[in-house]
């Protein structure tokens, strides 16, 4: 599989790949997967891993059927980090580890989603890309996440939740700032859906490597790549225009949390983003 894209660089043109990896279905219904990959986890919105960015590395997943009590999937990957190449000695790259057990079943009717979420830095050259965020050059981040899905009358209903938690330390300070949580709902009827996400992300509760962040990037900040250390809201309409042809108008509320040590958002900055999508898949 490859998704192939062109950039122009500082000695012309460059040719890149976003995606290249080979995927071998086992006949035990295991799945693996070695190149340049998505993280392949379950995730309700891009606040753990932003599905933009695609490591090198290895993967593989397996998924249980628990007959009437659902399915079980777990998942493991290695993953590199540095620059996303290959350096002179394959063990000094600075590298993650990350792992995901998810449920999915029925509850009185209704889909639901439980799910452990594991990511595990190294830093393999000692070059120090996680200092700054830790006294220790290697982090441990996690995602713990319910979801339910349901329909009343026509109208889907889904509500979701993430609590996400690091063991990332402040030098010199008492509170980590180490926790966050994104809380959302969804009701869609017919071709018209309505959505809400509320986030609290405290600055080190979610990964990032080498000074920028691994999550979404979908909120207006100060860091230039992805916030962190802020409150926000999401707000979105959908809609259905034909086949295979959506639109979906967004607001993003953000502001920056009052106690920031400095890593994160300007403390008690106010930035807002209005958004028009138009999506066409042929």
């Amino acid at each position: 599989h490859t998704n192939m894209e062109t950039a122009v660089g500082t000695h012309g043109d460059t040719f890149s790949v976003n995606r290249a990896f080979l995927k071998l279905k086992l006949p035990s219904g295991a799945t693996v997967l070695a190149g340049k990959f998505g993280l392949p986890l379950w995730q309700q919105t891009e606040q753990f891993w932003d599905e933009d960015i695609q490591p090198e590395g290895f993967a593989a997943a397996y998924t249980a059927s628990l007959a009437d009590a659902g399915s079980l999937t777990a998942a493991v990957g290695y993953v590199y980090l540095a620059s996303n190449g290959w350096e002179s000695d394959l063990f000094e790259n600075d590298t993650a580890t990350v792992w995901q057990v998810a449920h999915k079943g029925k509850v009185n009717g209704m889909g639901t989603v439980l799910a452990a979420t594991g990511l595990h830095t190294s830093d393999g050259d000692d070059s120090g890309d996680w200092s700054g965020v830790s006294v220790d050059n290697d982090v441990a981040f996690y995602m713990f996440s319910g979801q339910i899905n349901t329909k009343v009358d026509d109208v889907k209903l889904r509500l979701g939740a993430d609590y996400h938690l690091s063991d990332a330390d402040y030098t010199g300070q008492t509170d980590d700032h180490d926790e966050g949580y994104v809380v959302h709902g969804r009701a869609s009827q017919g071709n018209i859906g309505v959505r809400y996400y509320y986030y609290d992300i405290e600055e080190l509760s979610v990964p990032s490597y080498a000074g920028s962040l691994l999550t979404q990037d979908n909120f207006p900040n100060s860091n230039g790549d992805a916030p962190v250390g802020f409150e926000g809201h999401r707000i979105q309409l959908d809609y259905k225009i034909a086949k295979g042809v959506s639109a979906d108008f967004r607001v993003y509320l953000e502001e920056g949390k009052s106690d920031n040590y400095g890593y994160g958002e300007t403390a008690n900055a106010d930035r807002n983003r209005y958004q028009l999508n138009i999506n066409a898949k042929f």
